[in-house]
């Protein structure tokens, strides 16, 4: 069997990222800093265990609730890198169809299937001597995690529809928020995938265990977003300092993130009030906001009508509503699809 060596190497232009959690600065980075907030001791063990892993090429798994910051760890990592001179990959196994997932990672041949009207290069292949960071990697399909297993054992991909294998020099970084363990014992995820992936762990803990960093956080997210506005930053009463630290941020950084984006937008008179903010963290509901069945509807009317309720609820925040709904991303996609709900 023959094994082709990539000449062309990633091409793929590195997106932005969220400013988020940390422990100081991260420097020297190629094409600008990555700013980092974080005092608690649980962030400080992980920003020690970052500053050991990050300068090897060891497969390194992230675990952590939806919106902790998974991906800026990742990109963290990867810039503290010998491969840092190449933009990583990112891939989000939950948000490509099952039915895809095959192609979009490893690639395909001209005529390998309907619609594969050319070649075309996976996004693995894309990451040749830079970092692949797999989100949501318990979404991952059974076929897929076989060939990725491959991949890790051999350094080697083969295209859908082709022979020859192709030598990839990439590594991994992966993450998810559901019990990997778990689906282990269900036989949705493969056990000795998970050792290769799991060389180093890493465990990002919510929002509500880190209470020490909210406020900081609240004000740098608050700044952020004034400064994108072109507005003066205003100050937050101590009352609702307060009720941020009491919240249970179940939406965890990314929901804080939002929250303050929304301050930025409205407050008034250099002070955030109790209104600028989303009327959850105050535990204001309207009568609406309860989930009624009506004694008429089918159980499939149900479903659709209690997925669009939690989504609702999350503002169509697709990642915290399929951890609500206990579903992978993929489940939500087919199930949105089937009742015809195209987008928010």
């Amino acid at each position: 069997m023959k094994t082709k060596k990539i000449v062309d190497g990633n091409k793929n232009e590195l997106g932005g990222l969220p400013l988020t959690v940390g422990a100081k600065d991260i420097n020297n980075i190629p094409g600008g800093k990555i700013a980092v907030v974080g005092k608690t001791q649980e962030m400080q063990e992980v920003f020690q265990l970052i500053e050991k892993v990050a300068p090897t090429d060891s497969n390194v798994l992230i675990l952590g609730e939806t919106g902790t910051g998974k991906s800026l760890i990742a990109e963290i990592i990867h810039s503290k890198s010998q491969r840092r001179y190449k933009p990583m990959v990112n891939i989000n196994c939950g948000a490509i169809p099952i039915t895809l997932q095959e192609s979009e990672l490893f690639g395909h041949a001209k005529g390998a299937f309907t619609g594969a009207d050319s070649d075309k290069i996976g996004l693995i292949e894309a990451a040749h001597e830079s970092t692949i960071f797999l989100d949501e990697i318990g979404e991952m399909s059974n076929t897929t995690q076989v060939s990725l297993l491959h991949f890790i054992e051999s350094g080697k991909i083969r295209r859908v529809g082709e022979t020859d294998e192709v030598f990839v020099n990439a590594r991994i970084i992966s993450a998810t928020n559901c019990d990997i363990e778990s689906a282990i014992r269900q036989g949705r995820f493969r056990e000795d995938l998970y050792y290769r992936l799991n060389v180093i762990s890493i465990h990002i803990p919510p929002l509500r265990n880190r209470r020490e960093d909210i406020i900081p956080l609240a004000n740098h997210f608050l700044s952020i977003f004034s400064l994108k506005l072109n507005r003066a930053v205003p100050s937050i009463p101590e009352s609702i300092l307060e009720r941020l630290v009491e919240y249970q941020w179940p939406g965890n950084i990314r929901e804080l993130e939002n929250a303050m984006e929304r301050a930025a937008l409205l407050a008034k008179d250099g002070k955030v009030t109790e209104i600028d903010l989303p009327p959850s963290i105050f535990g204001t509901r309207k009568n609406s906001d309860k989930f009624v069945i009506g004694s008429e509807l089918t159980l499939s009317q149900v479903e659709k009508e209690y997925i669009l309720y939690q989504l609702n609820r999350c503002h169509w925040n697709k990642s915290l509503a399929v951890k609500i709904l206990n579903i992978g991303r993929n489940t939500l996609w087919r199930k949105l699809e089937k009742y015809g709900v195209e987008k928010h």
